[in-house]
């Protein structure tokens, strides 16, 4: 199966992306799946390692549909430019965690 594209027009932005949240979850499953060892600093302080599925779902229940396919898209630039996403999924995590501490 050939994974879609998110192509941006400048002037519509990611809300007019045609994308369902099962091709979503795919894409982010793609990228995510092969990276090992992400760490997330919990908020106690605690730093833990998540797994995909863990990471997949953090992301679909903290982010907004725009904000996963702006994420999604970042993820097709860094990969383009054949670098590791690693370190920009993990500075994503942590304004999560950092979100989540604030609310409480």
């Amino acid at each position: 199966m050939e994974k879609p594209l998110i192509e941006i027009d400048s002037s519509l932005g990611y809300s007019h992306v045609r994308i369902s949240l099962n091709q979503i979850k795919g894409l982010l499953n793609t990228y995510i799946r092969p990276l090992s060892g992400l760490k997330v600093r919990s908020s106690e302080g605690e730093l833990l390692e998540v797994n995909a599925e863990t990471l997949i779902s953090l992301l679909i229940n903290n982010l907004q549909r725009t904000q996963l396919l702006e994420l999604l898209h970042m993820f097709q630039i860094i990969r383009k430019r054949k670098s590791n996403i690693q370190h920009y999924l993990e500075y994503i995590l942590q304004g999560i965690t950092i979100k989540d501490t604030l609310k409480k």
